[in-house]
């Protein structure tokens, strides 16, 4: 929470906007930019990386608590 804001209620987009700062000044937690356009080629890293999952989220959703799992 940014200047004690609570950002829960506003779009993932905003929120990650407002945290990325605060973000890059811890080492142990990385930013990761929203893939809007090639998709196909950020599947292709994943694959060339062999990472075990991707988690993602709609820009403009609102927080929810706690895991949902979805399709």
């Amino acid at each position: 929470m940014p200047d004690g804001k609570d950002l829960r209620n506003r779009p993932l987009i905003e929120r990650k906007a407002a945290l990325q700062p605060v973000l890059a000044q811890c080492a142990r937690i990385k930013f990761a930019s929203h893939i809007e356009e090639d998709v196909e080629a950020f599947f292709e890293q994943v694959s060339e990386l062999a990472l075990e999952r991707i988690v993602g989220k709609r820009a403009h959703s609102p927080y929810v608590a706690g895991p949902s799992v979805t399709g």
